[in-house]
């Protein structure tokens, strides 16, 4: 967090002495401010606007995109050659593999299924967005296929680690034809103008010498 002051903590006639006793020490200034308002501060700074949500959510579904052509684009019998399909139909049945072992399900049905307004998400942390937006669409929750999927043993030389790679980058998830598009998921702002709102008189400012 940041904090600017529009006055000066210190006093005039008492700025050549602090900084005379700082000229060969380094000093830690701490500000403090009341409980009540250091956690109204935290919650104006988390704050976000549509706008900036609309630009994260356009890189969360390309990113969702790239995630559920890949699935499509897997063969599970032989990705995972020790478990048949009604074994793995029955831990992902959302995923409606058929018996030459590919994912069935209609991809635009289960994109629709997705939260994409930006209201949705206005109140959730900046960290916490990525996770509510894969989890948004409750019947193909993708966070809850890949830890499934995980549970799964691979066959030989396919890393599985790569295999469900949900990094921003998917390029290491092995591709078996189907055509793919690729995103990086964008940074998302924090909204300044909220952060700006918040303003407090009640803040205090101990400077620690090391002498």
């Amino acid at each position: 967090y940041t904090a600017l002051s529009v006055t000066s903590f210190i006093d005039k006639e008492k700025r050549a002495e602090y900084f005379e006793i700082t000229d060969n020490e380094v000093p830690i200034f701490k500000i403090y401010l009341p409980e009540n308002e250091f956690l109204a501060m935290k919650n104006e700074s988390n704050k976000l606007t549509v706008d900036s949500i609309e630009g994260k959510i356009d890189g969360l579904l390309l990113a969702l995109k790239n995630k559920i052509n890949k699935l499509k684009g897997l063969n599970f019998i032989e990705t995972f050659p020790d478990n048949n399909i009604n074994e793995i139909n029955n831990i992902l049945p959302q995923l409606k593999i058929d018996k030459d072992g590919f994912a069935g399900f209609d991809v635009e049905e289960v994109l629709s299924g997705f939260n994409l307004d930006p209201e949705f998400y206005k109140e959730d942390e900046l960290s916490a967005i990525d996770k509510h937006f894969f989890e948004s669409n409750e019947n193909f929750n993708i966070n809850e296929i890949i830890t499934i999927m995980s549970t799964l043993k691979p066959a030989d030389g396919i890393e599985l680690e790569q295999l469900l790679n949900t990094s921003n980058n998917d390029e290491n998830i092995p591709d078996q034809g189907k055509e793919m598009e690729s995103g990086k998921i964008p940074e998302i702002i924090p909204d300044l103008s909220a952060v700006e709102k918040f303003k407090t008189k009640n803040a205090t400012i101990i400077i620690d010498i090391n002498k």
